[in-house]
């Protein structure tokens, strides 16, 4: 599957276009560093087979990759709970730790239906929501028109809200 790419083609079209995207959220040499790290997957994951062209374009997935690279930059960056005050109660008695371990819980079941959802629909709200970009970025570094991509956040939202309802319910 390696061999129906032309990679300088590819990497001449999307590199500048993933240099944009990190370096809005990154200084400069870590946004080279992580536009090096996404083509390096994106390579891997076809020379993998795991690109599917049915579940969208490669400039999609060069973006999805780009996303969780991201994510991981700044993960790594994370904050560490101070124990002084992690076991310090609120006014219900519930102590920060608790409170995130349930906070914790509902998240792994909103990050599992948030893996349910689309390929598609996954990309765009990761950049609409973590990255704050906007339709008609979006449209242009994904290249999608910008009614499709609406089309899939009115799908998304209502898969969410349906499952955030039945939480609420429950």
């Amino acid at each position: 599957m390696d061999g129906e790419f032309d990679w300088d083609d590819i990497v001449s079209d999307l590199g500048p276009r993933l240099y944009a995207y990190f370096s809005a959220r990154f200084p400069f040499d870590v946004a080279d560093d992580l536009t090096q790290e996404t083509l390096i997957r994106l390579v891997q994951k076809v020379r993998e087979s795991k690109y599917d062209p049915r579940r969208g374009n490669l400039a999609m997935l060069a973006f999805g990759i780009g996303h969780y690279v991201a994510l991981e930059h700044r993960g790594s960056q994370s904050r560490v709970i101070r124990l002084e005050t992690a076991f310090a109660k609120d006014v219900n008695g519930v102590t920060e730790f608790e409170s995130e371990m349930i906070q914790n819980d509902l998240l792994v079941k909103l990050q599992a239906q948030f893996k349910a959802l689309s390929a598609p629909e996954q990309q765009i709200l990761s950049l609409m929501i973590d990255d704050d970009v906007g339709i008609s970025q979006i449209s242009t570094m994904i290249r999608m028109p910008e009614g499709t991509i609406k089309s899939h956040i009115h799908r998304a939202k209502k898969k969410l809200s349906q499952f955030m309802s039945s939480k609420e319910e429950a």
